[in-house]
């Protein structure tokens, strides 16, 4: 653990000693690369495991209910309506939000439908329904087994409480899914752009010493100046403020370039020796 603190310390703060770890074993890099790619997902696993519906997502929802005539109660577990009237169905941002923490795109909408056995959410992509499922069954939480809908059409009924509390309370009956699905997401997205800045970078140092040394071997090296990249985009995670990340990308960029400098000399001393 020294030598690899030690490497740590080097591709943060002495980027030209880090030209002397070019026959490094595949373990220092390797796990290099896994240790940050796994403490930079450290701070949405937590945002993950502690998320409840926050007020910007409450207002979205709430703007989509309030004022609205909506003549509806659920009694026993089953939504009671009219003959004449239709399943309630209304479209919001923030519908994905509650329900999936999901960042929604342009491409991406979400209408929340409630029909006689439950809350239904209906996903669409580019306007074509994508995916339509039961999220909430009523029967499942006493709060919703006879509950007054028309209530909702005031934004400061007591009844909006009821409603979060079991959005909330239905995040933490999924929440392990949900981790399960941010790990993957992370790992692989976050250890992709790093496999990509890694081949890049040492593409750039391969090309520019005339291919007198072995790509992989580059590669190996080009990941500790990975480092101020690996701890601004750790950072970048804690406060979300992505930007910052960009910060240690330029960073990263101006060691591998005092790299090349390096190796440069340590190529031309072994041919002046020879």
């Amino acid at each position: 653990m020294i030598g690899f603190f030690k490497r740590l310390r080097d591709g943060l703060l002495d980027p030209k000693a880090v030209v002397n770890y070019l026959s490094d074993k595949i373990f220092y890099p390797l796990f290099t690369l896994l240790f940050f790619v796994i403490v930079a997902m450290i701070p949405n696993m937590i945002r993950v495991y502690n998320y409840t519906v926050p007020y910007s997502v409450r207002s979205t929802i709430q703007e989509a209910v309030v004022g609205r005539e909506l003549n509806y109660k659920i009694q026993n577990g089953k939504l009671i309506k009219g003959d004449n009237e239709e399943d309630i169905a209304f479209a919001s941002e923030g519908i994905g939000y509650a329900f999936f923490d999901a960042k929604v795109s342009g491409t991406t909408s979400f209408t929340i439908r409630l029909k006689e056995d439950g809350l239904y959410l209906d996903q669409s992509v580019m306007g074509v329904l994508n995916t339509q499922n039961r999220v909430l069954d009523y029967t499942r939480y006493d709060e919703l087994k006879n509950f007054d809908i028309s209530k909702l059409k005031d934004s400061s009924s007591e009844e909006w409480e009821i409603v979060f509390k079991v959005f909330n309370t239905y995040y933490k009956d999924n929440r392990a899914g949900y981790m399960i699905t941010e790990f993957i997401q992370g790992f692989t997205s976050r250890l992709l752009a790093f496999i990509l800045f890694d081949c890049i970078f040492a593409l750039s140092i391969y090309l520019t010493i005339g291919r007198r040394l072995k790509y992989f071997a580059l590669m190996k090296v080009v990941i500790y100046y990975l480092v101020p990249y690996f701890l601004t985009s750790l950072l970048a995670s804690s406060i979300n403020i992505s930007f910052i990340s960009f910060v240690g990308i330029v960073v990263s960029i101006v060691f591998v370039n005092i790299g090349k400098i390096e190796l440069i000399k340590k190529i031309y001393r072994s041919h002046t020796e020879e």
